[in-house]
């Protein structure tokens, strides 16, 4: 299946240790999307970060893919805050060939559902300001939210569920 069938694309929550599509995913982001993603240079993921991103328990830490036939296309994150139960931390991430289709926010409501499920009520995600696909995702998403904090180029951005 190649890009713009967004149809057909199948959502379900990443298998634990998966650690292939963690990598899959990642490989599909050229330099400028990993740059947003990660806020910097970023030539691989490090093993530790591979097994932290796909250690997933399907409550406290959640990924959720987004699957062309049986090539994965997008994942997002949450990992459940330590300071705050009803809070996570949020990342998404789309395969450059299929930006722009809405893949993003798809993934995006279909994980603060999961979200909601295990009684998380607020999502933290941190963006660089020029990232200006991902800001339009938020503003898509439709929930209330707010600028928590800047560093520079990073914002971060609150996200309430309890709608």
């Amino acid at each position: 299946m190649r890009s713009g069938d967004v149809s057909r694309l199948a959502y379900q929550l990443l298998a634990a240790g998966d650690t292939s599509t963690v990598r899959d995913v990642f490989d599909g982001l050229g330099p400028e999307s990993r740059y947003l993603r990660y806020h910097g240079v970023k030539p691989q993921l490090s093993e530790q970060e591979v097994r932290y991103f796909s250690e997933v328990d399907h409550h406290d830490h959640e990924a959720v893919v987004a699957v062309a036939g049986t090539e994965p296309v997008g994942i997002a994150f949450y990992v459940r805050r330590h300071d705050d139960v009803r809070a996570a931390d949020v990342a998404v991430e789309v395969v450059d060939e299929w930006h722009r289709q809405g893949i993003g926010s798809r993934l995006l409501r279909t994980l603060a559902r999961r979200a909601r499920e295990e009684h998380v009520d607020r999502l933290y995600g941190t963006i660089l300001q020029s990232n200006v696909a991902m800001m339009e995702t938020l503003r898509r998403f439709r929930a209330p939210s707010e600028t928590t904090s800047r560093a520079g180029p990073v914002v971060e951005i609150a996200v309430d569920l309890q709608r």
